[in-house]
């Protein structure tokens, strides 16, 4: 199998914004979200329910999370599908793997997850 590019298409961009970028600059705006979990309030399996909407964002093309503190070790990722929070941990193996957070888990107690999101 042969793996072939090309330049031509990209050729006419240079130097030039596209209807596609001036739409995108003009409608997208980056914020971060702030998440902090309740000193009670233990891990669920299947996510943390949180809605972006209840921020005041109608839409969303990109969620990242980063900066959970809080807990070492943990990986947070948005489940833009459910709305949910989903926390990692490694699932002690060797090599090492992420498993889901166990259920009723303590170690998002007092945690903050910190999330970039370019939406409108």
């Amino acid at each position: 199998m042969a793996i072939t590019t090309s330049r031509a298409s990209w050729t006419g961009l240079v130097g030039k914004q596209s209807k596609v970028q001036d739409f995108l600059v003009s409608r997208l705006k980056i914020y971060t979200i702030k998440v902090t979990v309740g000193a009670s309030d233990n891990y669920v399996t299947g996510g943390l329910a949180v809605s972006l909407k209840d921020v005041g964002l109608t839409s969303y093309v990109a969620v990242i999370p980063f900066n959970p503190s809080g807990a070492v070790g943990i990986a947070a990722r948005y489940d833009t599908t459910n709305e949910k929070i989903l926390l990692y941990t490694s699932n002690g193996a060797a090599p090492a793997l992420l498993a889901e957070l166990a259920n009723a888990s303590t170690a998002t107690n007092n945690m903050t997850i910190e999330f970039l999101v370019i939406g409108q």
